[in-house]
Protein backbone atom coordinates (compact mmCIF):
# COMPACT_ATOMS: atom_id res chain seq x y z
CA UNK A 1 0.00 0.00 0.00
CA UNK A 2 1.29 3.38 -0.75
CA UNK A 3 0.30 5.66 2.60
CA UNK A 4 1.37 9.37 2.87
CA UNK A 5 1.70 10.64 6.27
CA UNK A 6 1.45 14.63 6.88
CA UNK A 7 3.03 15.85 10.03
CA UNK A 8 3.92 19.66 11.91
CA UNK A 9 6.93 19.14 14.00
CA UNK A 10 7.25 20.72 16.98
CA UNK A 11 10.19 23.12 18.15
CA UNK A 12 10.37 21.24 20.80
CA UNK A 13 10.56 17.26 19.89
CA UNK A 14 7.39 15.56 21.66
CA UNK A 15 5.30 12.73 21.82
CA UNK A 16 3.22 13.26 18.45
CA UNK A 17 6.96 13.87 16.75
CA UNK A 18 8.35 10.40 18.15
CA UNK A 19 4.51 8.18 16.99
CA UNK A 20 4.76 10.19 14.10
CA UNK A 21 8.00 8.62 13.72
CA UNK A 22 7.00 5.02 14.79
CA UNK A 23 4.12 4.62 12.44
CA UNK A 24 5.90 5.58 9.79
CA UNK A 25 8.90 3.21 10.33
CA UNK A 26 6.43 0.31 11.38
CA UNK A 27 4.72 0.71 7.92
CA UNK A 28 7.93 0.68 6.23
CA UNK A 29 8.89 -2.33 7.86
CA UNK A 30 5.69 -3.97 6.73
CA UNK A 31 6.81 -3.96 3.34
CA UNK A 32 4.94 -0.59 2.35
CA UNK A 33 5.51 2.44 0.40
CA UNK A 34 5.20 5.42 2.80
CA UNK A 35 5.95 9.51 1.29
CA UNK A 36 5.88 12.41 3.75
CA UNK A 37 4.94 15.77 3.54
CA UNK A 38 6.42 17.50 7.12
CA UNK A 39 6.66 21.10 7.52
CA UNK A 40 8.79 22.82 11.51
CA UNK A 41 7.46 25.14 13.36
CA UNK A 42 10.83 26.69 13.26
CA UNK A 43 10.32 28.27 10.55
CA UNK A 44 7.30 30.39 12.99
CA UNK A 45 9.94 33.23 13.88
CA UNK A 46 10.82 34.10 10.41
CA UNK A 47 7.20 34.86 9.81
CA UNK A 48 5.04 38.36 10.07
CA UNK A 49 2.44 37.99 11.85
CA UNK A 50 -0.36 38.34 9.09
CA UNK A 51 2.11 35.58 6.81
CA UNK A 52 1.02 33.11 9.71
CA UNK A 53 -2.13 34.04 10.29
CA UNK A 54 -2.49 33.28 6.43
CA UNK A 55 -0.70 30.03 6.90
CA UNK A 56 -2.29 29.17 9.84
CA UNK A 57 -5.99 29.80 8.63
CA UNK A 58 -5.59 28.41 4.76
CA UNK A 59 -1.73 27.38 3.80
CA UNK A 60 -2.07 27.70 0.29
CA UNK A 61 1.08 26.44 -0.35
CA UNK A 62 0.11 23.03 1.46
CA UNK A 63 -2.80 22.83 -1.40
CA UNK A 64 -0.50 22.96 -4.20
CA UNK A 65 2.29 21.39 -2.83
CA UNK A 66 -0.12 18.12 -1.45
CA UNK A 67 -2.21 18.67 -4.97
CA UNK A 68 1.49 17.74 -6.78
CA UNK A 69 2.00 15.10 -3.83
CA UNK A 70 -1.29 12.64 -4.66
CA UNK A 71 -1.12 13.62 -8.42
CA UNK A 72 2.05 12.36 -8.57
CA UNK A 73 2.36 9.20 -6.40
CA UNK A 74 -1.67 8.61 -6.44
CA UNK A 75 -1.48 7.25 -2.55
CA UNK A 76 -4.17 4.96 -1.41
CA UNK A 77 -4.71 7.15 1.80
CA UNK A 78 -3.13 10.33 3.52
CA UNK A 79 -3.17 9.78 6.86
CA UNK A 80 -2.49 13.26 9.37
CA UNK A 81 -0.80 13.84 12.72
CA UNK A 82 -0.57 17.27 13.47
CA UNK A 83 -1.42 19.87 11.25
CA UNK A 84 -1.49 23.08 13.61
CA UNK A 85 -0.40 26.13 12.84
CA UNK A 86 1.74 25.40 9.37
CA UNK A 87 -0.07 22.52 7.56
CA UNK A 88 -3.57 24.00 8.37
CA UNK A 89 -6.79 22.34 7.48
CA UNK A 90 -6.29 23.02 4.10
CA UNK A 91 -4.90 19.75 3.98
CA UNK A 92 -8.19 18.27 4.10
CA UNK A 93 -9.97 19.93 1.83
CA UNK A 94 -7.05 19.25 -1.14
CA UNK A 95 -7.62 15.33 0.21
CA UNK A 96 -11.71 15.63 -0.21
CA UNK A 97 -11.12 17.51 -4.22
CA UNK A 98 -8.28 14.51 -4.85
CA UNK A 99 -10.85 11.79 -3.88
CA UNK A 100 -8.33 10.68 -1.56
CA UNK A 101 -9.22 9.02 2.12
CA UNK A 102 -8.09 11.09 4.42
CA UNK A 103 -7.44 9.79 8.11
CA UNK A 104 -6.54 12.36 11.15
CA UNK A 105 -4.93 10.94 14.28
CA UNK A 106 -5.93 13.67 17.10
CA UNK A 107 -3.27 14.13 19.56
CA UNK A 108 -4.82 16.75 21.83
CA UNK A 109 -8.29 18.51 22.29
CA UNK A 110 -7.25 21.32 19.98
CA UNK A 111 -10.79 21.10 18.51
CA UNK A 112 -11.74 21.85 21.71
CA UNK A 113 -9.37 23.97 23.35
CA UNK A 114 -7.05 26.69 22.34
CA UNK A 115 -3.82 25.21 24.00
CA UNK A 116 -5.19 21.64 23.43
CA UNK A 117 -4.67 20.67 26.74
CA UNK A 118 -8.64 21.43 28.22
CA UNK A 119 -6.23 23.47 30.95
CA UNK A 120 -6.33 26.56 32.95
CA UNK A 121 -4.59 28.26 35.56
CA UNK A 122 -3.79 24.58 37.61
CA UNK A 123 -6.79 23.07 36.67
CA UNK A 124 -9.01 21.26 34.04
CA UNK A 125 -10.91 23.52 32.53
CA UNK A 126 -13.57 23.05 29.96
CA UNK A 127 -15.06 26.49 29.50
CA UNK A 128 -15.00 26.76 25.46
CA UNK A 129 -15.85 23.20 24.86
CA UNK A 130 -17.91 23.20 21.95
CA UNK A 131 -18.44 26.54 21.31
CA UNK A 132 -16.66 29.46 20.44
CA UNK A 133 -13.87 29.71 22.28
CA UNK A 134 -14.12 33.58 23.59
CA UNK A 135 -12.86 32.64 27.54
CA UNK A 136 -9.57 31.38 25.96
CA UNK A 137 -9.16 34.92 24.26
CA UNK A 138 -10.18 36.00 27.15
CA UNK A 139 -7.85 34.25 29.22
CA UNK A 140 -4.67 34.48 26.57
CA UNK A 141 -4.80 30.06 26.93
CA UNK A 142 -2.24 29.75 23.50
CA UNK A 143 1.19 30.96 24.38
CA UNK A 144 0.01 33.79 26.88
CA UNK A 145 -0.83 35.75 24.18
CA UNK A 146 -3.79 37.42 22.74
CA UNK A 147 -2.81 37.68 18.94
CA UNK A 148 -1.79 33.74 18.90
CA UNK A 149 -4.93 32.68 20.79
CA UNK A 150 -7.06 35.05 18.55
CA UNK A 151 -5.49 33.26 15.48
CA UNK A 152 -5.91 29.68 16.99
CA UNK A 153 -9.33 31.12 17.98
CA UNK A 154 -10.34 32.07 14.27
CA UNK A 155 -9.01 28.63 12.86
CA UNK A 156 -11.32 26.88 15.32
CA UNK A 157 -13.90 28.94 13.78
CA UNK A 158 -13.94 28.68 10.13
CA UNK A 159 -13.21 25.22 9.99
CA UNK A 160 -15.11 23.72 12.83
CA UNK A 161 -18.19 26.36 13.12
CA UNK A 162 -18.09 27.60 9.72
CA UNK A 163 -16.89 25.60 6.82
CA UNK A 164 -16.73 22.17 8.87
CA UNK A 165 -14.00 21.51 7.57
CA UNK A 166 -13.28 18.56 10.11
CA UNK A 167 -16.70 16.87 9.97
CA UNK A 168 -17.25 17.45 6.17
CA UNK A 169 -13.55 16.29 4.79
CA UNK A 170 -11.82 13.92 7.81
CA UNK A 171 -12.92 10.50 6.03
CA UNK A 172 -12.00 8.77 9.75
CA UNK A 173 -10.73 10.47 13.10
CA UNK A 174 -8.39 7.93 15.44
CA UNK A 175 -9.15 8.84 18.94
CA UNK A 176 -5.59 7.82 20.63
CA UNK A 177 -8.29 6.23 24.16
CA UNK A 178 -11.44 5.61 24.73
CA UNK A 179 -11.48 8.79 26.97
CA UNK A 180 -10.76 10.83 23.94
CA UNK A 181 -13.58 9.29 21.90
CA UNK A 182 -16.50 10.29 24.04
CA UNK A 183 -14.82 13.83 24.12
CA UNK A 184 -14.92 13.80 20.21
CA UNK A 185 -17.74 12.62 20.52
CA UNK A 186 -19.35 14.90 22.93
CA UNK A 187 -17.94 17.97 20.41
CA UNK A 188 -20.24 16.45 17.78
CA UNK A 189 -18.26 14.23 15.64
CA UNK A 190 -19.58 11.80 14.21
CA UNK A 191 -19.37 8.25 16.53
CA UNK A 192 -19.05 6.15 13.39
CA UNK A 193 -16.22 7.87 11.86
CA UNK A 194 -14.17 8.02 15.23
CA UNK A 195 -11.94 4.47 15.66
CA UNK A 196 -10.00 4.11 18.81
CA UNK A 197 -6.43 3.25 18.49
CA UNK A 198 -3.79 3.75 20.72
CA UNK A 199 -0.17 4.91 20.29
CA UNK A 200 2.25 1.84 19.60
CA UNK A 201 4.84 1.40 21.96
CA UNK A 202 8.37 -0.14 21.23
CA UNK A 203 11.06 -0.48 23.35
CA UNK A 204 13.37 2.31 23.29
CA UNK A 205 16.23 -0.37 21.99
CA UNK A 206 13.70 -1.13 19.21
CA UNK A 207 12.68 -4.16 20.09
CA UNK A 208 9.06 -4.69 19.78
CA UNK A 209 6.94 -4.95 23.40
CA UNK A 210 5.73 -9.07 22.52
CA UNK A 211 9.44 -10.00 22.03
CA UNK A 212 10.73 -8.98 25.23
CA UNK A 213 11.92 -11.51 27.67
CA UNK A 214 9.97 -11.35 31.43
CA UNK A 215 13.47 -11.12 32.69
CA UNK A 216 13.29 -7.11 32.43
CA UNK A 217 12.94 -7.05 36.29
CA UNK A 218 16.13 -8.50 36.41
CA UNK A 219 17.57 -4.87 35.56
CA UNK A 220 16.16 -2.81 38.27
CA UNK A 221 17.99 -1.08 40.77
CA UNK A 222 18.01 -2.31 44.91
CA UNK A 223 17.33 1.62 45.21
CA UNK A 224 13.74 2.35 45.46
CA UNK A 225 13.74 5.27 42.69
CA UNK A 226 10.57 6.71 41.41
CA UNK A 227 10.54 8.43 38.03
CA UNK A 228 8.96 11.31 36.25
CA UNK A 229 9.35 11.09 32.31
CA UNK A 230 8.19 14.30 30.20
CA UNK A 231 7.42 18.24 29.86
CA UNK A 232 8.51 20.93 32.82
CA UNK A 233 5.33 22.34 32.22
CA UNK A 234 2.30 23.79 34.45
CA UNK A 235 -0.21 20.50 32.89
CA UNK A 236 1.70 18.06 34.00
CA UNK A 237 1.52 18.13 37.31
CA UNK A 238 5.22 18.23 38.11
CA UNK A 239 4.95 20.63 40.83
CA UNK A 240 2.06 18.52 42.38
CA UNK A 241 4.41 15.45 42.13
CA UNK A 242 7.52 17.37 43.94
CA UNK A 243 4.91 18.45 46.94
CA UNK A 244 3.85 15.43 47.34
CA UNK A 245 7.48 13.79 47.69
CA UNK A 246 8.30 16.27 49.61
CA UNK A 247 5.10 15.10 52.06
CA UNK A 248 5.77 11.50 51.62
CA UNK A 249 9.76 12.30 52.08
CA UNK A 250 9.71 10.56 55.38
CA UNK A 251 7.64 7.72 55.30
CA UNK A 252 9.19 6.53 52.55
CA UNK A 253 12.56 4.10 52.46
CA UNK A 254 15.81 6.24 53.75
CA UNK A 255 17.42 5.84 50.27
CA UNK A 256 15.02 6.29 48.22
CA UNK A 257 14.91 8.84 45.35
CA UNK A 258 12.55 10.76 43.00
CA UNK A 259 14.21 11.75 39.06
CA UNK A 260 13.03 13.93 36.96
CA UNK A 261 13.74 13.52 33.06
CA UNK A 262 12.66 16.32 30.59
CA UNK A 263 13.14 20.02 30.20
CA UNK A 264 10.74 22.91 29.89
CA UNK A 265 9.76 26.01 31.15
CA UNK A 266 9.22 25.60 34.55
CA UNK A 267 12.09 23.79 35.32
CA UNK A 268 13.69 26.66 37.55
CA UNK A 269 10.67 27.21 39.72
CA UNK A 270 10.58 23.28 39.96
CA UNK A 271 14.09 23.51 40.69
CA UNK A 272 13.43 26.09 43.03
CA UNK A 273 10.20 24.24 45.01
CA UNK A 274 12.07 21.19 45.31
CA UNK A 275 14.73 23.72 47.69
CA UNK A 276 17.84 22.27 45.07
CA UNK A 277 20.83 24.05 44.87
CA UNK A 278 22.20 25.05 41.49
CA UNK A 279 25.77 23.28 40.53
CA UNK A 280 27.73 24.65 38.15
CA UNK A 281 28.45 22.78 34.72
CA UNK A 282 31.94 22.02 33.96
CA UNK A 283 30.99 21.98 29.95
CA UNK A 284 29.20 25.37 29.81
CA UNK A 285 26.07 23.80 29.75
CA UNK A 286 22.77 24.67 31.72
CA UNK A 287 23.59 23.84 35.64
CA UNK A 288 22.60 20.80 37.17
CA UNK A 289 20.52 21.02 40.13
CA UNK A 290 22.00 18.49 43.24
CA UNK A 291 19.73 15.98 45.36
CA UNK A 292 18.03 17.29 48.41
CA UNK A 293 15.36 15.60 49.75
CA UNK A 294 15.96 12.52 47.25
CA UNK A 295 15.19 14.62 44.33
CA UNK A 296 17.19 15.27 41.08
CA UNK A 297 16.77 17.02 37.84
CA UNK A 298 18.32 15.02 34.79
CA UNK A 299 17.22 17.27 31.97
CA UNK A 300 16.89 15.90 28.23
CA UNK A 301 18.03 12.30 28.05
CA UNK A 302 18.69 10.08 24.92
CA UNK A 303 16.59 7.59 24.32
CA UNK A 304 19.00 4.83 25.58
CA UNK A 305 19.36 6.63 28.56
CA UNK A 306 15.48 6.88 29.06
CA UNK A 307 15.37 2.81 28.38
CA UNK A 308 17.84 2.73 31.15
CA UNK A 309 16.28 4.34 33.51
CA UNK A 310 12.53 3.05 32.98
CA UNK A 311 14.63 -0.31 33.49
CA UNK A 312 16.14 0.31 36.79
CA UNK A 313 13.47 2.67 38.39
CA UNK A 314 10.85 1.09 40.93
CA UNK A 315 7.78 2.88 39.30
CA UNK A 316 7.00 5.26 36.92
CA UNK A 317 4.69 8.82 38.05
CA UNK A 318 2.54 10.75 35.72
CA UNK A 319 1.05 13.09 37.45
CA UNK A 320 -1.05 15.15 34.62
CA UNK A 321 -3.35 17.48 35.75
CA UNK A 322 -4.82 17.85 32.35
CA UNK A 323 -6.93 15.54 30.26
CA UNK A 324 -3.74 13.25 28.20
CA UNK A 325 -4.97 11.26 24.98
CA UNK A 326 -2.79 8.59 25.78
CA UNK A 327 0.05 8.39 28.08
CA UNK A 328 3.25 7.22 25.89
CA UNK A 329 5.73 7.54 29.09
CA UNK A 330 3.44 5.32 31.33
CA UNK A 331 2.83 2.81 28.60
CA UNK A 332 6.29 2.40 27.63
CA UNK A 333 7.21 1.99 31.03
CA UNK A 334 4.90 -0.77 31.65
CA UNK A 335 6.64 -2.07 28.60
CA UNK A 336 9.73 -2.35 30.64
CA UNK A 337 8.09 -3.55 33.77
CA UNK A 338 7.91 -0.54 35.94
CA UNK A 339 4.47 -0.15 37.28
CA UNK A 340 2.95 3.42 37.11
CA UNK A 341 0.81 5.71 39.24
CA UNK A 342 -1.22 7.95 37.79
CA UNK A 343 -4.20 10.30 38.29
CA UNK A 344 -7.99 9.00 37.89
CA UNK A 345 -9.05 11.04 35.08
CA UNK A 346 -8.18 11.18 31.32
CA UNK A 347 -6.83 8.72 29.60
CA UNK A 348 -3.80 7.67 31.71
CA UNK A 349 -6.48 5.95 33.68
CA UNK A 350 -7.27 3.04 30.90
CA UNK A 351 -3.84 2.18 31.35
CA UNK A 352 -4.27 0.79 34.99
CA UNK A 353 -6.21 -1.19 36.70
CA UNK A 354 -5.61 -0.81 40.56
CA UNK A 355 -3.31 -2.32 42.72
CA UNK A 356 -3.03 -5.01 40.05
CA UNK A 357 -0.72 -3.11 37.41
CA UNK A 358 -0.29 0.05 38.85
CA UNK A 359 -1.81 2.75 41.18
CA UNK A 360 -4.38 5.61 41.05
CA UNK A 361 -4.53 8.64 42.83
CA UNK A 362 -7.49 11.62 42.96
CA UNK A 363 -6.39 13.87 40.39
CA UNK A 364 -4.54 16.93 41.82
CA UNK A 365 -4.51 15.89 45.63
CA UNK A 366 -0.94 15.93 46.62
CA UNK A 367 -1.37 14.03 49.76
CA UNK A 368 -3.45 11.46 48.34
CA UNK A 369 -0.76 11.20 45.54
CA UNK A 370 1.88 11.57 48.98
CA UNK A 371 -0.08 8.30 50.12
CA UNK A 372 -0.20 6.16 47.12
CA UNK A 373 3.86 6.55 47.06
CA UNK A 374 3.81 5.57 50.86
CA UNK A 375 1.99 2.57 49.85
CA UNK A 376 3.43 1.70 46.85
CA UNK A 377 7.30 1.71 48.24
CA UNK A 378 5.90 0.02 51.77
CA UNK A 379 6.10 -3.55 49.88
CA UNK A 380 8.76 -3.95 47.81
CA UNK A 381 7.37 -7.58 46.44
CA UNK A 382 4.51 -6.19 45.37
CA UNK A 383 6.32 -3.37 44.10
CA UNK A 384 7.92 -5.68 41.52
CA UNK A 385 4.81 -8.24 41.02
CA UNK A 386 3.13 -5.01 39.97
CA UNK A 387 5.57 -4.38 37.37
CA UNK A 388 5.43 -7.70 35.94
CA UNK A 389 1.62 -7.66 35.82
CA UNK A 390 1.73 -4.26 34.03
CA UNK A 391 4.54 -5.30 31.30
CA UNK A 392 2.50 -8.76 30.83
CA UNK A 393 -1.19 -6.61 30.61
CA UNK A 394 0.75 -4.84 28.18
CA UNK A 395 2.05 -7.27 25.87
CA UNK A 396 -1.46 -8.34 25.05
CA UNK A 397 -2.72 -5.01 24.78
CA UNK A 398 -3.28 -3.21 21.46
CA UNK A 399 -0.39 -1.03 21.98
CA UNK A 400 1.91 -3.95 20.93
CA UNK A 401 3.30 -3.02 17.50
CA UNK A 402 2.18 -6.54 15.48
CA UNK A 403 -1.66 -6.02 16.88
CA UNK A 404 -1.26 -1.72 16.35
CA UNK A 405 -0.20 -1.72 12.57
CA UNK A 406 -3.53 -4.51 11.76
CA UNK A 407 -5.66 -1.96 13.74
CA UNK A 408 -3.99 0.68 11.42
CA UNK A 409 -4.38 -0.66 8.31
CA UNK A 410 -7.98 -1.67 9.13
CA UNK A 411 -8.58 2.06 9.51
CA UNK A 412 -6.80 3.01 5.98
CA UNK A 413 -9.17 0.32 4.76
CA UNK A 414 -12.34 1.18 6.34
CA UNK A 415 -11.30 5.00 5.12
CA UNK A 416 -11.05 4.20 1.69
CA UNK A 417 -14.20 2.23 1.74
CA UNK A 418 -15.83 5.13 3.49
CA UNK A 419 -15.05 7.29 0.53
CA UNK A 420 -16.25 4.96 -1.83
CA UNK A 421 -19.78 4.61 -0.15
Amino acid sequence: MKILLVHNRYQRPGGEDQVFETERDMLRAHGHEVLTYELHNDSVEYMSRLSLLRHTVWNQDTVHEMRGQIRLHRPAVVHCHNTFPLVSPSVFWVCHKEKVPVVWSIHNYRLACLNGFLYRDGHVCEACFGRFPRPGLKHRCYRGSLAASAVAALTWWVHFRRLRTYQRHVTRFIALSDFERRKLEALGLSADKISVKPNPVMLLDEQMIGERPASAQATRTNQPTALYLGRLSPEKGVALLIRAWLEARDRLPPDSRLLLIGDGPKRDELEALAGDQLRPASDGNKATAAPRGGITFLGQQSRIEVLQHLRQASLLVSPSICYETFGMAAAEAQACGCPVIVPEHGALAELVAPDTTGWIFPAGDSTALADTLVKAFADPEKLRQTGLAAQAAIRVSAAVPARNIELLLEIYQTAADDLRR
